[in-house]
């Protein structure tokens, strides 16, 4: 059997930065910025990442910083690529927790240097896993990433907002009614990128059916809860340990807020969830999990308690409300793979992979439609759950 250390990964791979910014330029204004930076520097791009360009710095002693940059030129939504609020929760995390975040150094606006407004920090060491079944990673192994994972969020839920400096910044002045805002700015978004058309003519991946679902989530609003959210908790957005399977990093704060927690559960645990049309109580074994090919192994009750009991919350309370929760995940991670779709249309996707991303689009919104119809609706119109552990 491989040792997890002998796991190949992909989500740290580079390549070539030439023609995606002044390196030259770029290394002067590092150097000034960072003294003790040793030219000349290295620049490479990360292969993964879809929203913001990102790109690995190595100087002559070989110490690896990182620039994260937002993408060049006019965008359709500025959303995804709020490279200031990354910075901004970074900060306040990285100086006022012990989460596992990066160290920020600075953010620059001046849009002469790279290209775009961009921000600096520490690269991680660790590997990014950008499959979610993890088929490569011993069983035992996998359990263990995924229950880091929850834990690590659960940690990140119970940080206070104010307590750590973050709330009142530009960004995070607004605390509660998370749900009910979110459905706001995604509707405005879907409303700005589903007309963009490709240059053959044709338009971006549609979303069907779109205003009911929105609709059926106002009707069944969860009852507010507020913590700091990540906004896309998947597994390609944590860094792994090289030897051991736990979470050594958290990355990719653009969609950050002050919001539900267990919006990001949900973002964690929806691979496990790909069947929504079955119903039933929820256990190991039951026909609403996910177990497709790869899937098999996984145990994703199992991960929800380890989120549940980190958090101090009920398990029962969260399968409660799971099907409003996926229902959101879906329709918001539709909404975002169409916005890779339309920068792919416009020349402004970020990475190699951006026509497998927006070609999830039909399948997303297939499910969110499906938990849309599978939420029991109660006398008082409040969504319970299909079953409870």
């Amino acid at each position: 059997m491989a040792e997890f250390s002998d796991v190949p990964e992909l989500g740290q791979q580079t390549v070539d930065a030439i023609s995606d910014i002044n390196v030259p330029l770029l290394s002067g204004f590092l150097k000034a910025k960072i003294p003790d930076l040793v030219l000349p520097l290295k620049v490479k791009k990360f292969a993964s990442g879809q929203s913001n360009p990102t790109f690995k710095i190595t100087d002559a002693k070989g110490r690896a910083m990182v620039v994260r940059r937002k993408p060049p030129g006019e965008l359709v939504s500025e959303t995804a690529h709020q490279v200031d609020r990354e910075f901004r929760v970074l900060s306040a995390l990285c100086n006022n927790t012990t989460l596992p975040v990066p160290k920020v150094y600075f953010l620059e606006e001046d849009r002469s240097v790279a290209g775009a407004m961009f921000y600096v920090m520490d690269f991680i060491e660790g590997r990014i896993f950008t499959d979610s079944r993890l088929l490569k990673v011993p069983a035992q192994d996998r359990r263990e990433i995924y229950i880091s994972c929850a834990r690590t969020f659960a940690r990140m839920h119970k940080v206070d907002p104010r307590g750590c400096g973050l709330a009142g910044q530009k960004g995070f002045h607004k605390i509660g009614d998370f749900y009910p805002r979110q459905l706001k700015t995604w509707s405005q978004i879907h409303a700005a990128q589903r007309t963009v058309k490709y240059p053959n003519g044709k338009l971006v991946p549609q979303i069907e059916r779109f205003d009911e679902i929105v609709s059926w989530l106002q009707k069944n609003m969860l009852k507010d809860e507020v913590a700091i959210v990540h906004g896309d908790s998947s597994l390609h957005n944590v860094i792994v340990h090289n030897t051991e399977p736990r979470i050594v990093g958290i990355l990719d704060w653009e969609l950050s807020t002050i919001g539900h927690p267990l919006a990001d559960l949900a973002t964690l645990l929806s691979p496990f969830f790909n069947n929504p049309v079955a119903g039933g109580a929820l256990s190991s074994s039951s026909p609403a999990l996910n177990r497709g090919p790869g899937f098999e192994e996984h145990d994703a009750v199992a991960y929800m308690k380890a989120y549940a009991n980190e958090a101090g919350r009920s398990v029962d309370g969260v399968w409660g409300v799971w099907d409003f929760c996926m229902c959101f995940s879906r329709l918001k991670s539709a909404v975002i793979m169409q916005g890779i779709a339309v920068r792919e249309a416009r020349g402004q996707a970020s990475s190699t992979f951006a026509q497998a991303y927006a070609a999830m689009v039909p399948n997303l919104n297939k499910q969110a439609i499906q938990y849309m119809e599978r939420g029991v609706v109660s006398a008082e119109g409040k969504v319970k759950g299909a079953g409870k552990l």
